[in-house]
């Protein structure tokens, strides 16, 4: 059903009391490969994987969230602590699903990471609906993007996410959720 609003039927960080989740399809795949900082400025590299983490929490049921994003917040914070160029990112590419629940408690983990430095936050997920297995893929692809066009698609409807987009766009993170309680942030960055 689509959005009286906007026509776009799913609106992943749009109204807090508002269950907008849409599945859709899609794959991806990448190359990854270990190469020295030196090559990595000499040649036309797409981006550097500077950090990875992975968070877990106790669940009831399968699916779902605590409140607190708890698994996203173990996971940002491992991979902040692993990358060696500092603690800041310009955008974080969310999981957020569309669903109230789970959009709310991403939100609060990301406040609590990152506190007065909160980045700008965006998901993909209104162009193309939840992927399931293929989210993560299809959020790096969406960062390689944007690193590499320095554009954002703007959201299509209100979604009152706070920051602003630094230009240039030179580090991004990528959360992602999966079922049991899983967690996974990675860190994406331009080589400089």
């Amino acid at each position: 059903k689509e959005s009286p609003e906007t026509g776009y039927p799913s609106q992943p960080l749009g109204k807090a009391d508002q269950n907008a989740m849409v599945l859709g399809e899609g794959a991806a795949a990448f190359w990854l490969m270990p190469r020295s900082r030196d090559h990595l400025l000499q040649n036309s590299t797409q981006a550097v994987l500077e950090a990875t983490g992975f968070g877990h929490e106790h669940l009831q049921g399968f699916a779902g969230i605590d409140e607190a994003g708890t698994a996203f917040q173990r996971a940002m914070q491992m991979a902040l602590d692993e990358q060696e160029t500092g603690f800041y990112v310009d955008l974080v590419l969310m999981h957020a699903p569309g669903t109230s629940k789970g959009d709310k408690a991403e939100r609060h983990a990301v406040r609590h990471i990152f506190g007065e430095h909160e980045p700008m936050l965006y998901s993909h997920k209104w162009q193309i609906g939840h992927t399931f297995g293929a989210s993560a893929a299809l959020g790096i692809a969406q960062a390689l993007y944007i690193l590499n066009t320095q554009q954002l698609p703007e959201f299509p409807y209100e979604t009152g996410t706070p920051g602003t987009l630094r230009k240039p766009v030179r580090k991004i993170m990528v959360n992602a959720a999966g079922f049991g309680g899983n967690a996974g942030s990675l860190i994406l960055s331009k080589p400089a």
